[in-house]
């Protein structure tokens, strides 16, 4: 019985006082289902990410001239968009909010970039700029959908 107390205690802390939700107090049972796949899909993605860009590779193979650079662009497009919508699940996209995501996958791939070198990969400054324009792709996709999701239909 006590700890029904406690429960209910907690659960008036986090209700409504004024009748404006936060997007954590009205998330829904499925929202936060889907915001922790999303975001054991992003660890997972950017693991693999991470893995694949530290193994020690030959360059003789490259085909054609800068195809590192659509991977790069590719793969930090997918990370952009997984992580800006990991994070609208919890909160507006708002500038503020797609700047820090943009900052947070700018400075990875500058760590990134930094650590191939111990493992006899190139540090590219224009693979850090091809990591770059993908993430900015991949969130301003994610907050072109979110924003048209918010607004009301016309018809």
């Amino acid at each position: 019985m006590e700890s029904h107390d406690s429960e209910s205690q907690s659960a008036d802390q986090h209700s409504p006082k004024d009748g404006n939700e936060t997007a954590r107090e009205s998330a829904s049972p499925q929202r936060l289902m889907l915001r922790r796949f999303i975001g054991v899909m992003l660890g997972v993605y950017w693991c693999v990410m991470f893995l694949a860009t530290h193994v020690s590779i030959s360059s003789e193979g490259q085909a054609i001239p800068g195809a590192d650079k659509v991977v790069h662009f590719v793969g930090y497009g997918v990370l952009g968009l997984l992580l800006s919508l990991w994070v609208a699940l919890r909160w507006p996209l708002t500038a503020k909010v797609v700047i820090v995501v943009l900052a947070t996958i700018s400075l990875y791939g500058i760590i990134d970039e930094l650590l191939q070198i111990p493992v006899g990969r190139d540090c590219d400054p224009m693979d850090w700029v091809a990591d770059l324009l993908g993430a900015s792709c991949g969130v301003g996709l994610m907050a072109w959908v979110s924003r048209s999701r918010q607004r009301p239909s016309s018809s």
